[in-house]
């Protein structure tokens, strides 16, 4: 989990109440173990699956092996994705062989 001051057991380890905590299932495990949080009222809300899409009309890139999805990261003109720190969405622009993340 996140070591920023907002992380949901960095709260808990100060102190602050919460009703309901949601995060990852290795994250409430460790609650647990710690007694923060009440062992049996654990429930699996989801299970995750992450994906990929392009613009519309872009060709659909072939990442069916690790060498063509790094291909196909290599050669993008810009990268969006998802950080669970901070559940925002942040950019990468790459040009020349540079790249620049933004936030």
């Amino acid at each position: 989990m996140g070591k920023s001051p907002e992380a949901i057991p960095n709260r808990l380890e100060r102190g602050e109440p919460a009703d309901v905590v949601i995060m990852v299932g290795y994250a409430l495990d460790e609650l647990i173990k710690e007694g923060k949080v009440v062992p049996g009222s654990r429930v699996e809300l989801a299970d995750l699956r992450i994906g990929a899409v392009v613009r519309d009309g872009a060709p659909k890139p072939y990442i069916g092996s690790v060498d063509g999805l790094k291909q196909t990261l290599l050669h993008a003109k810009s990268i969006a994705y998802s950080t669970a720190q901070a559940a925002s969405i942040s950019s990468v622009s790459c040009s020349s062989g540079s790249a620049s993340k933004t936030r």
